[in-house]
């Protein structure tokens, strides 16, 4: 249940004792969610499985999808494994053996969920098995999913890798339909990560932003630069942001 409030644009006040704040000010607010019609105490959280993973390590990724009209949840370790639960709480194996222990990136794509860590082979899982994608780019650092291709990127580059249309197995430099665009350069900068934004594909650089309009063939393709004294420091805070850029 919500209390109602009128204002809160005061913020919290807590310089002054609680009976001379203003009347849009709080003298505290811990635990609570707010939303445009008021607060509410924050729900508690409670363990998802009441007992470790075997053989599990540290959590590196998780990621939850629909196939055919089922729920699952993907969970990579930093032991180079992925576990799937299917809603149960109980996690089975999917698949092990990887060379590196790295941050993993999901994507849902074409009937399949995808992933890559910046080491392996790029995946793909149609909800019974896995396999390598051979004709993807190696080493893909991130993945997502915008206008019916996956867009991808790699540590310490500026190409900007894209599948032909709704086909994840084409990647093929040499056609006009798959390839790579190179991102110009900004003081030395490389790619840290990507997201989409309408139709579009904005490119988050460590000293620039670039936007990508995704229309129609790749070579009709524009570019804006949105920044260039803005950049991201890291890859992994970026994670699904909302943009309001331009």
């Amino acid at each position: 249940k919500y209390s109602a409030f009128y204002n809160l644009q005061g913020g919290i006040n807590t310089f002054l004792p609680a009976h001379n704040i203003a009347d849009n000010q709080v003298s505290d607010a811990y635990n609570v969610e707010f939303s445009t019609v008021g607060l509410k105490t924050r729900a508690g959280k409670s363990k998802y499985n009441a007992t470790a993973i075997a053989g599990a390590g540290s959590i590196s990724g998780l990621h939850a999808s629909y196939y055919t009209g089922a729920r699952f949840l993907l969970v990579a370790d930093n032991q180079r494994q992925i576990f799937k639960d299917d809603g149960s709480g109980t996690l089975t194996l999917l698949e092990a053996g990887y060379t590196s222990d790295s941050f993993y990136k999901f994507e849902d794509f074409n009937s399949y969920t995808l992933w890559c860590n910046g080491y392996e082979t790029l995946r793909r899982y149609d909800g019974s098995n896995v396999d390598a994608i051979s004709g993807a780019p190696t080493a893909l650092l991130g993945i997502i999913n915008a206008e019916n291709r996956l867009f991808g990127w790699k540590s310490n580059e500026n190409n900007l890798y894209f599948c032909a249309l709704n086909d994840e197995t084409t990647w093929d430099p040499t056609t006009e339909y798959s390839g790579f665009l190179t991102v110009p350069q900004v003081k030395g900068d490389y790619i840290i990560a990507c997201a989409k934004q309408g139709r579009s594909v904005v490119v988050f650089k460590s000293k620039s932003i670039w936007r990508y309009n995704i229309l129609g063939l790749p070579r009709n393709w524009t570019r804006e630069l949105l920044s260039d004294s803005l950049g991201c420091a890291g890859r992994k805070p970026r994670h699904r942001r909302r943009i309001g850029l331009g």
